[in-house]
Order: structure tokens, then sequence, then C-alpha cells
């Protein structure tokens, strides 16, 4: 009996230790001005032909900072203490490997630009990246992603999921997971960036 109860009162006393030394939980801490409880995260605008990346990165966005209950998501900017918006500048692709037989590009990497900024309702910007670039490797054959498969987002890595699929499939799908990925990464490093840079 006497040894459960030194036990729990050493874990008491390390975690009043760890509290006292400044440790924080991962997402628990904010650079945030103490009146900023709520944020409003409109729709993302997008400049770009990738229509479906716009959805994908507002509700990765609206997800993230949700996560660690440091700020409410509002539904409205009425009630919101400030607001992130973001924009898709470009997005860009570019080979990364050939075949040797036929010069075809195997892989090639998916480059989103994007444009964000958390401004309180009085104006004043709280944080900018006016260019984060983020990018994600993409097989444009079966080949490629055999080639490189450590390197691409999960998704189509099974053998009788590669044979259901015919190239244009194949490589929509993994278009589509990479641009997935790219939604999520940014909104981790949008998150990381405004809220707590130094947690």
């Amino acid at each position: 009996m006497n040894r459960i109860l030194s036990f729990f009162l050493l874990i008491i006393v390390t975690a009043t230790h760890l509290v006292g030394c400044g440790y924080t939980l991962q997402g628990s801490g904010s650079v945030l001005p103490p009146d900023v409880k709520k944020i409003y995260v409109p729709f993302t605008e997008n400049d770009s032909t990738e229509g479906s990346l716009a959805n994908l990165l507002t509700e990765a966005l609206r997800d993230q900072f949700e996560r660690f209950g440091v700020v409410e998501v509002t539904d409205s900017r009425l009630g919101a203490d400030a607001e992130l918006t973001s924009r898709i500048k470009s997005v860009k692709k570019t080979s990364r490997a050939v075949t040797n037989t036929t010069d075809v590009s195997q892989q090639f990497d998916t480059t989103v630009v994007i444009e964000a900024r958390l401004i309180k309702k009085n104006g004043t910007q709280l944080w900018a990246d006016s260019n984060l670039q983020v990018s994600s490797a993409v097989a444009a054959s079966q080949a490629g992603l055999q080639a490189g498969s450590t390197s691409f987002a999960g998704g189509l890595t099974t053998d009788s999921s590669l044979a259901r699929l015919d190239p244009r499939q194949f490589i929509r799908s993994q278009e589509q997971t990479a641009l997935e990925q790219i939604a999520l990464t940014a909104a981790q490093t949008i998150y990381n960036q405004s809220v707590a840079p130094d947690f």
C-alpha cells in the first residue's frame, strides 16, 4: 500500500515539476494575444486550376485550428476575434525522373504556393506568409511509384490496387493523394507558424 501511495506521489511531484519548469503539451501553447479566442476561417481563394484544392485546404485549416483547443473556429466573422485568410497562388508540376527507353516522365513534384494571413478584427496583422511553398511527389506511372514509393504520400501501394486502375485513373488518384497531403502539411505549417511557433 505504501509503495502504491509513494508511486502516485512521485507522479504528482514529477508533473508539478514539469509544469513549473515551463513544459507544455504539444499544441497547448500559443503566441496569440489573450483577447484572440475565436478565429474565422473563410473559404480559401484559389488562383490555380486545381478546383478541389481550395476545399481541401479550407477543411484542413479548420480542422488544424480546432484540434488543440487553443482557439475556437467560428462559422461567422461577426463573432470572431481574428480572421485567417488563405489563397492558393499557384500549382506547379515539375518532372523528377524519366525512363531510360521512352523518355517519359515517371515521377513529378506538385508544388503549391500559398498566401495566408491572420488578422485581428481591428485590422492588426498578427502573422503572414505570402510565399508558403509545399510540395509532394507524384508517380506518373506504376513504374514510377515502384521506383520511389517511399517518397510518395500513402494510398495506392498494393499490387491489387494498382492492377485495378488504368493509367489515367492511376495518375488522377496519385494527384488527388498528393493534393490531400499538401493541404494537410500546409495547414499544419500555418498553424505552427501563426499560433505556436515556439512550442
